[in-house]
Parts: C-alpha cells; structure tokens; sequence
C-alpha cells in the first residue's frame, strides 16, 4: 500500500469520533502513513485506533520521507494495541527520516497495551519512536497502561529517541 503523500490543510477544523479497528495492518491512524507528506491546523477529537499494528496513532501510524506537521492537536483520545514489537503513540507510532513535527500536543489521552504488545514496543504519550527528526513546541498529556511487566521502553513523551533527533 502507499500512504498518503499530499497536503491536507485542516483549517482549524475538527475531526470527531474516528474509530480504527483491525488485526495485522502495518500502520493505523486517521492517515495510515504519511509519506513525505504535510499536514497543519487541525485538531482530532474522541478518536480511538484499536486492534494489532506495527505502527499506531491517532494522526498516523508512521510520519516518514520528510513529512511536515504543524499546528495538529489530539483530544480525549485512545489508542489500544495488542501487538509486540510495535510503536504506539497518541499522535504518531514513529515520526522517522527527517520528519518534522511542530506545535503540535496530545491532551487527555490514553495509550493501554496488553502484556504481551508491550514486549520489545516503543510506546510514548506523544510517538512510540522518534528516528532522525524533528520535534519542537509539542507536547503530551497522556496516561499509558501497561498489563504485567513491561520489558520494552515506555514513556510519557517518545518511548525511544535515536542518535540524530532533534528535539528543541
């Protein structure tokens, strides 16, 4: 599959009562995956991605190639994943290769993730993984619920940073 690849200017809109669910999809949110791709100016409210993903959030499941977003806020949210080895955020699973994401947060959202999901996940209120990209004047208020005993990097804001992250 191929994932969304244009411009979508939100105009201070919002998006109400999106509801994700499946079992085995690579990438879930609002856009799957956004691939060199900005998005700006929008909020999503009372969302929720539920099922077992690689990579999951409410905007996308993966920002990558470059993409721009700004101005994008999440409220009253939920993402619940059931998969281990994945990226999980309120905003994206993984913002990655040169990505950049600016005054853009997270509020009053929740992250719950089964025992076996969070095995070797990267899971944060904001990304699971921020990979060689940018995030500045962003934020999270997320609450994260983990079954058991967690062996994967769990985080208020990014479960992992990599080396090249830019987060001023």
């Amino acid at each position: 599959y191929a994932g969304f690849t244009g411009s979508f200017d939100g105009n201070g809109f919002t998006i109400s009562g999106l509801n994700l669910t499946g079992n085995e999809y690579s990438d879930a949110g609002l856009f799957s995956s956004l691939i060199g791709a900005s998005v700006q100016d929008l909020t999503i409210s009372q969302a929720s991605v539920n099922g077992t993903y690689d990579n999951a959030g409410i905007l996308a499941g993966r920002i990558d190639d470059g993409s721009i977003v700004t101005g994008v806020r999440i409220l009253d949210s939920s993402v619940t994943n059931a998969k281990a080895n994945s990226n999980v955020g309120g905003l994206a699973g993984t913002i990655t290769n040169n990505s950049s994401v600016s005054v853009s947060g997270v509020t009053n959202s929740f992250i719950t993730m089964s025992s076996t999901a969070v095995s070797n996940s990267n899971v944060g209120g904001f990304a699971g993984i921020v990979d060689q990209s940018k995030v500045q004047a962003t934020f999270a208020d997320t609450a994260i619920s983990a079954d058991n005993g967690s062996t994967g990097n769990v985080a208020g804001f990014a479960g992992k940073f990599v080396i090249g992250t830019d987060a001023g």
